[in-house]
This record gives structure tokens, C-alpha cells and sequence, in this order.
């Protein structure tokens, strides 16, 4: 009964402490395509993007038809993955309820300010990351009972629906599975069975052709094209700079350039933690070390060639949350034989709790792009919009009817197209030197802590005339 009402409380205060920090905006373009999939699901209106995400989808549907309320429903699935999460790294270090250990493993993980943001994000990837871990339970920690490594198997495909793009931190132990040939007729076929509960739903909301059709074309864009992988953005030093930096100062709360002092403190306490626990850890946890370490290697790799991470430090949240295992481990193994493990820790949850609550709030006061949108609304109605497509898709998605015209910054000869019939046109985004030839006015500038969301943190709004400037 005492660990039933511990978990029950958990998921009570995980539910309620996302909806006090709900968002009613869709802070970016990825965030704004899965607030418009609750609407109406379409993938052939990148509502949401390929692959779809039909699962996280069809649950926020179905917590949108509770609550009627867009900001409400991702916020009531963020408050389930935290749940979710905390709950699956209690079985998989078996931590005991009601603990100093159980305790520090639900607090660091509530208090996490990357993951509070998340939670509040309109985006799959904190459930992703949450079904990851309990994936990884059920084919380690459970893998001698048959009917847990089906499930397993069947919660990898479902997982697949929900953020397909982690799956490779599970492709060691779903290989390892496979390699035991016991029962692997049945593992694949609860592999199959999970995929199919949201194949099938998607084929027929959206039809086999069109399917392939925007697949294909996802799949040669995301490659290829404007996927941020390395064989369109080739510099490994910034890359390599960006995904260490997603984890420490915005996964771990720790120090970076032009950070808030009291990052200087929970970075000192944090590797204050780290440094005296490595030891007593590592001596006791050897079969689980090689586990975690077995997931790292592949999905970090995939990351790091394959996916946005100069500019989307969310792709990090797999690592984050078995790093988070690690700090746990640490506490665990550590808390009876040193106080300083103690008082770090200690230490590190105030401060990082500071640092996570300033978010919060700068999370609800919105982003640039947001704050661009209601100042348009308010300020220059009926004027002629001009800026990059992802911006202009935006506005006109968030029912600011103007005029609008996109630019293609890659190919200057197309910059003009259509301007010069009007007398005056509004610029949105840092982009002014794309038209020296135009007088051109600072009409206002908004901002966002990149630390909230790092993508466009500054947005410019720039007036520009017909008069030409004199050479």
C-alpha cells in the first residue's frame, strides 16, 4: 500500500506541477505542426511531419477531447512521461520507495530543467525518451521471463510511433534478443504487432501512395537536404562542441558562456557529486554500466551523423535520461559511506530548481517567434509580410491573414521576386544585409533565453522602403 501511494503521489505531482507551467502557444515550427495534427492529422500538410507519430498523436487527440485545450493535452503526456520515466529508472537500478534514493531519483528528474521544458513542449520526444527506458527494462532487467521480453518487443514498435528517430539506443539489446534464438519467432512477431497498431492507422488516414510519396521525400530531405546531418553540415568540431554543450548546460543545468551565475553552482556541485561518487560506482555496477554504455555508443553515433544537432539540442534527450540513471547509481551506491555525496546533491537540487524555475517562467512568457506574431497582430495589419518560409508558414498558421511573400536565402536572384510593385514591406528575421539595396528601418527586435528553446532566440522586424539607396 506505501508504495502504491508513493507512485500515486508521484504521478499527482507530476501531472499537476506540468499543468501550472502549461503553455498556450506553439513555440516553434515543429511544436506548431503537432499542436495543428490535433486539429485535423494530415501528413501530406506536415501536420505533423513524416513519420507521422501516430501514436503520440492519437494520445493527444484523446486528451485534447478531455480537456479541450491544445496546451492542456501535451502538458497532461508531458506529466505522464516524467511519471513514466521516474517509475522505470526506480525498476531498473531497483531503487527502493520511500528511500533517500528514491527520493533524490524523483526530485533530480522533476526538477531537471531540460526535461520540465520538454514536458510542457508540443513534441513527442519526452514520451520517446520515457518509452526507450521502459523498453530497456523489460528486455534487461526482465529477460527471463518470456511474456516481459514479448511485451518489450511490442512497446519497441509502438515506441516507433512515437519517436522513431530513438530507436537506435535500442538497437543492442533488441539484437542481443534476437541473437538468444529462444522464442524469436514470437519477438518478432510482437516487434511486428507493435508497429502495425499504428502502421495500419496511418495507411488508412493518409493512403499507402501518398505515404511512400512523403516518405521518400522526407527521407532524401532529412539526408540530404535540410536535416542538419553531417553530409549537408559538415563540421565535426561543432558538432561534436554542440551535443556535449546540449548536455551539460541544457540537459544538466550546468555552466556555459553568458549563463547565469548560479549555473556556477550547480556545475561545482554536480562534479563535486561526480568526482567523488565515480568509484564506489563503477566498482558496483559493472553488468549494468556495460547495459547503459550498450545503448549510449550506437544512438550517440546516430546522432551525431545523422541528425540536427547544431540546432536542436532535444535529440540529446535519450542520453540525458541515462545519464540521469548514472547520477542515481551514484547516489545510491555512495549515500552511506560519504556525506559530501550527500550535501553536493543537496546542493545541486536547490540550484538547479532556481535555475529550472527562471525557465519556467521565460517558457510562459514565450518566444521570439510568438512574440513576433502578437505584434504584428496588434501593429501592422494589412501590411505585406516578407521572410523565409518556415516564419511565413508560422504566422499564416497562427490566423494572421496578411500578405505574404518568401524569400529563398540561398539563391539572391529570387530575393526581389514580387517587391517591386510595393511601396513598403515588413522584413521578419536577421537578414537585413540580404537586401542592401533598400532603405531599411529597425522596427522593433524580441528574444528568447536559447536556453528555453534554441531556435530562432532573436527575431528582427526590419521596415524597408522602395526608395533605393544612392551609389
Amino acid at each position: 500500500m506505501r508504495k502504491t501511494l508513493y507512485y500515486i503521489s508521484i504521478f499527482f505531482i507530476s501531472i499537476v506541477s506540468r499543468m501550472a507551467s502549461t503553455i498556450y502557444y506553439p513555440e516553434d515550427i515543429d511544436s506548431l505542426r503537432f499542436a495543428l495534427s490535433i486539429i485535423e492529422f494530415d501528413i501530406t500538410k506536415l501536420q505533423p511531419h513524416f513519420p507521422g507519430y501516430v501514436v503520440f498523436c492519437g494520445l493527444a487527440k484523446v486528451a485534447y477531447f478531455i480537456t479541450n485545450s491544445i496546451g492542456s493535452s501535451f502538458a497532461i503526456i508531458g506529466g505522464l512521461s516524467i511519471f513514466v520515466i521516474i517509475w522505470a529508472i526506480h525498476k531498473i537500478i531497483e531503487v527502493k520507495e520511500l528511500s533517500k534514493t528514491s527520493l533524490f531519483c524523483s526530485s533530480i528528474i522533476l526538477l531537471n530543467p531540460f526535461i520540465w521544458l520538454m514536458s510542457n513542449r508540443y513534441m513527442p520526444d519526452l514520451l520517446g525518451a520515457a518509452c526507450c527506458l521502459v523498453c530497456f527494462y523489460f528486455l534487461t532487467k526482465l529477460n527471463h521471463k518470456r511474456l516481459f521480453i514479448s511485451i518489450g518487443y511490442g512497446l519497441i514498435g509502438i515506441t516507433a510511433g512515437i519517436k522513431l528517430s530513438f530507436l537506435p539506443i535500442l538497437l543492442v539489446p533488441f539484437i542481443n534478443g534476437l541473437i538468444d534464438k529462444e522464442k524469436i519467432i514470437s519477438k518478432l512477431a510482437s516487434f511486428i504487432v507493435g508497429c502495425l497498431i499504428w502502421i495500419i492507422p496511418m495507411i488508412y488516414l493518409t493512403g499507402l501512395s501518398n505515404i511512400i510519396e512523403f516518405g521518400s521525400k522526407h527521407f532524401a530531405g532529412h539526408f540530404l537536404e535540410y536535416g542538419g546531418t553531417i553530409l549537408v553540415e559538415f563540421n565535426l568540431f561543432d558538432r561534436i562542441l554542440m551535443i556535449i554543450k546540449a548536455l551539460w548546460a541544457d540537459g544538466l543545468g550546468g555552466y556555459w558562456l553568458n549563463r547565469n551565475f548560479i549555473t556556477y553552482i550547480t556545475s561545482i556541485s554536480l562534479l563535486v557529486f561526480i568526482i567523488c561518487g565515480h568509484r564506489v560506482f563503477f566498482k558496483s555496477n559493472n553488468d549494468l554500466n556495460k547495459k547503459l554504455i550498450s545503448l549510449l555508443i550506437p544512438y550517440i553515433i546516430w546522432i551525431f551523423l545523422f541528425q540536427n544537432v547544431l540546432y536542436k539540442a532535444r535529440h540529446i534527450l535519450p542520453i540525458l535520461c541515462i545519464i540521469l540513471v548514472y547520477l542515481v547509481l551514484i547516489f545510491k551506491e555512495n549515500k552511506k559511506s560519504s556525506k559530501t555525496i550527500l550535501i553536493s546533491s543537496i546542493i545541486y537540487l536547490i540550484s538547479i530548481s532556481m535555475v529550472t524555475s527562471k525557465l519556467i517562467n521565460q517558457h510562459i512568457d514565450g518566444t521570439a517567434i510568438y512574440k513576433v506574431k502578437n505584434y504584428l497582430i496588434e501593429n501592422l495589419k494589412e501590411k505585406t509580410i516578407v521572410s523565409i518560409p518556415l516564419i511565413n508558414y508560422y504566422l499564416r498558421a497562427n490566423n494572421l491573414d496578411e500578405k505574404y511573400i518568401d524569400i529563398d536565402l540561398s539563391n539572391d536572384k529570387n530575393n526581389y521576386n514580387g517587391l517591386e510593385k510595393l511601396d513598403e514591406f515588413y522584413l521578419i528575421g536577421n537578414f537585413p544585409n540580404y537586401f542592401k539595396n533598400w532603405e531599411t528601418k529597425v522596427e522593433t527586435s524580441f528574444y528568447h533565453n536559447p536556453y528555453v528553446n534554441n531556435m530562432w532566440p532573436e527575431i528582427q522586424i526590419h521596415k524597408l522602403n522602395k526608395k533605393k539607396i544612392s551609389e
